[in-house]
């Protein structure tokens, strides 16, 4: 996924989580209401989390448990 072919396709709701953030996981699942109402308009919906890479599969578990079906990256930096 490259963030610039996100953006051209329209604005772009960007999220940074982490899987030990509490608040950044309701966020995300509110996010993720809007996310299927807003799919066809041109607003794109990015979750990106700041979890080490190490992590990955941490990350991908949550997004799997939580129903999270938000276009996801993983940027540690």
């Amino acid at each position: 996924m490259v963030l610039e072919k996100l953006l051209e396709q329209g604005p772009l709701v960007v999220s940074f989580c982490a899987t030990w953030c509490h608040p950044c996981q309701e966020e995300l699942q509110h996010l993720q209401k809007y996310y299927p109402v807003y799919a066809d308009s041109g607003i794109g919906f990015l979750e990106v989390s700041i979890d080490e890479a190490r992590n990955r599969q941490k990350v991908s578990s949550l997004l799997v448990g939580k129903k999270i079906t938000l276009p996801a990256a993983l940027d540690p930096e």
